[in-house]
């Protein structure tokens, strides 16, 4: 068995069954090295120290072995019953991936015939709309043609109404104007009189405010024909334009009254312009009564 040192390469030979299996350290007779000598190991033998497993339950790796020298298990035995397991699950895949195709293959045909369902349920649903919307839009037409119609009608009615209306208030305007002409008058002078009176025993000769008993009478006589007189005013229809102004007329003579009788009953109140009062009031009274009685005469 040829050897050779590791230091100096100095080579030589050794009897080779003197070297055991573990090994021999030997010396360099030249650089007097120490080194290990082995027996060299044929092919098979490394061949066979190269190969290695691993085990395939604990993992760990280790010569090949037909028993793991850590799990104690037999590799060939646990592979055989590992195979049969993947083929036992490789079969239950299969039926499963079958049944799941199936049932696939239901719900595609289902939604193909609700699919179908639909589209017939959303022509009918059209064709019942345009139904629908063909008869409203007839119906319309005919309701606007009636309303049409029925609105030339009425005004032609509310016209002839309207025109006969304003005739009959015309009539009945021109009987009532005079007789609450003459009631609205003669209030409206017996109150400016009423103030005059106070004007005279108050205003100039400096008397107590109070009513005398002919002037507390008068003053309940002109109350009650006050009375009478907005009543006769007020049954006085709407004329038409032809007696517009005349019944504008009457109306201020009868917001004057009011305002002279009112001046009248609250007698005892002092007012400081009460002659600038009385005049306008006497002004807008003689104004008035011209005006009413051209009224009535027009009317007459």
């Amino acid at each position: 068995m040829k050897i050779e040192c590791p230091a100096c390469s100095a080579s030589g030979n050794i009897d080779e069954s003197k070297v055991p299996e573990e090994g021999r350290r030997v010396v360099c007779p030249r650089c007097s090295t120490h080194f290990d000598v082995r027996k060299e190991r044929t092919g098979a033998e490394i061949i066979q120290q190269r190969q290695r497993m691993v085990c395939p339950k604990c993992g760990c790796e280790q010569p090949l072995l037909e028993t793991c020298a850590i799990c104690g298990i037999v590799i060939k035995h646990y592979i055989q019953t590992r195979v049969r397991q993947q083929e036992k699950e490789r079969l239950e895949f299969v039926r499963l991936r079958t049944a799941t195709r199936d049932v696939d293959a239901w719900y595609s045909n289902l939604f193909d015939r609700r699919i179908s369902s639909l589209v017939v349920r959303v022509l009918s649903l059209l064709v019942l709309l345009g139904l629908f919307m063909t008869c409203s839009m007839n119906s319309a037409k005919r309701n606007r043609f009636y309303a049409e119609h029925t609105a030339e009608l009425r005004k032609s009615t509310e016209g002839n109404s309207a025109n006969r209306s304003s005739e009959r208030n015309d009539s009945v305007f021109a009987d009532r104007f005079g007789t609450a002409v003459d009631l609205i008058i003669s209030n409206t002078d017996a109150c400016i009189g009423q103030n005059y009176n106070y004007k005279t025993s108050w205003y100039q000769n400096s008397q107590p405010c109070f009513l005398t008993e002919s002037l507390s009478n008068n003053l309940s006589r002109i109350n009650l024909q006050r009375r009478e007189a907005e009543s006769a005013v007020n049954r006085l229809p709407t004329p038409s334009r032809k007696y517009q102004a005349c019944h504008v007329t009457i109306k201020e003579m009868a917001n004057l009254n009011r305002q002279v009788c009112g001046m009248a009953n609250d007698y005892k109140t002092h007012y400081q312009d009460f002659s600038e009062r009385l005049s306008n009031f006497n002004f807008e009274f003689s104004r008035l009564k011209a005006e009413l009685n051209e009224c009535t005469n027009g009317i007459k």
